[in-house]
């Protein structure tokens, strides 16, 4: 069998805040690969809790009054529209959600005041 030989074709990356980067040689994918594994790609991004989708939020605009309820199904979701906040939108999560908190079972969290509990609890698991 003869042995197959690989022609380096450019690598397409999806980053944890879901930006792109073109690899354009193997060369920089295993120095990417390395900082990965020493954390240095990870920037801010919470690992310890999981949102489990589809999540609802109602969002607010005080300039026109606006209102809308808008679907969430994926962090990427998530990140586009935290990112894309503008003064003058309120936004608030219809409840209830459900998170898996460090590998345990699905919590259902009902309200703002149990969403912090559960945020306070899993502060000292995830530093």
């Amino acid at each position: 069998m003869k042995p197959i030989a690989f022609r380096w074709n450019s690598v397409t990356m999806t980053l944890f805040d879901f930006s792109e980067y073109i690899c354009p040689s193997q060369y920089y994918l295993q120095e990417y690969i390395g900082r990965c594994d020493n954390g240095e790609l990870f920037g801010e991004q919470i690992t310890c809790v999981d949102l489990l989708y589809p999540i609802q939020l109602g969002v607010y605009d005080q300039t026109t009054s606006y209102f809308e309820t808008i679907t969430l199904n994926h962090d990427f979701d998530t990140y586009t529209h935290m990112g894309a906040l503008e003064p003058g939108i309120l936004m608030s999560i219809n409840y209830p959600i459900q998170a898996i908190v460090e590998g345990e079972s699905p919590v259902t969290i009902h309200d703002n005041d149990e969403l912090r509990a559960q945020i306070y609890r899993i502060i000292p698991i995830c530093e």
